[in-house]
């Protein structure tokens, strides 16, 4: 990846295992704690949903 001028870090996953605890049902505050910052800093840098945790919520909603 480095001749491709990409640089892949741990750093990088870090959105992906934001929505996937959030769709597993982890509590925001419990995956902030984890994830070392506060909820408003986590609302402003990371994705919240994805298209199945909207679905299910919708779902959840009306049925």
């Amino acid at each position: 990846m480095a001749v491709q001028g990409e640089w892949l870090r741990p750093y990088s996953f870090r959105d992906t295992y934001s929505l996937v605890c959030e769709s597993m049902q982890v509590h925001k505050a419990d995956l902030c704690a984890a994830m070392g910052h506060c909820e408003e800093v986590h609302n402003g840098s990371y994705r919240t949903t994805s298209f199945r945790t909207m679905r299910d919520s919708f779902k959840q909603a009306f049925g």
